[in-house]
C-alpha cells in the first residue's frame, strides 16, 4: 500500500475565498494511507496519531500525491492509535494558479458598473 505525503494546517478562511490564509509552517507533515477504495473528492486519510498534539486544531490538509487541498469533514481517533479524517476537496485553492490565469469578461461587479 502506497504512503502519502499528508500536510495538516489551520485554516482561518472562509470557503468560498480563492487564496486561503492558512498557517505556515504546516501544524504537521507525515506520511500517511488513504482508505480505499477512494476518489479524489472525497479521500479518508488514515495517520498514525502518535507524536503530534496538533490534531485537534487541523482543519485543513494538503495531500501532496494529489497536489489537493482538502477541508476536514471529521476527525476519529481509533483504538489502534489512528486518526482517520474525512475530507473533501478545496477546489479554489487546489486550482487557485489557473483560476488567477483566467481572462474573463464579468457581466456583473460589486465595484465596477454602467448605471445606464
Amino acid at each position: 500500500m502506497p504512503t502519502y505525503d499528508i500536510r495538516g494546517y489551520y485554516n482561518h478562511s472562509d470557503r468560498n475565498v480563492l487564496n486561503k490564509n492558512i498557517s505556515d509552517p504546516p501544524l504537521f507533515v507525515v506520511n500517511g494511507n488513504i482508505k480505499q477504495p477512494t476518489d479524489l473528492i472525497r479521500p479518508t486519510v488514515i495517520i498514525s496519531s502518535q507524536g503530534n498534539n496538533d490534531w485537534d486544531r487541523c482543519n485543513y490538509l494538503y495531500i501532496r500525491n494529489f497536489h489537493r487541498y482538502y477541508f476536514v469533514k471529521s476527525k476519529v481517533w481509533d483504538s489502534y492509535g489512528q486518526i482517520i479524517i474525512e475530507c473533501e476537496v478545496d477546489p479554489l485553492m487546489s486550482h487557485k494558479d489557473e483560476i488567477k490565469q483566467l481572462s474573463v469578461i464579468a457581466k456583473r461587479s460589486s465595484n465596477t458598473y454602467n448605471m445606464y
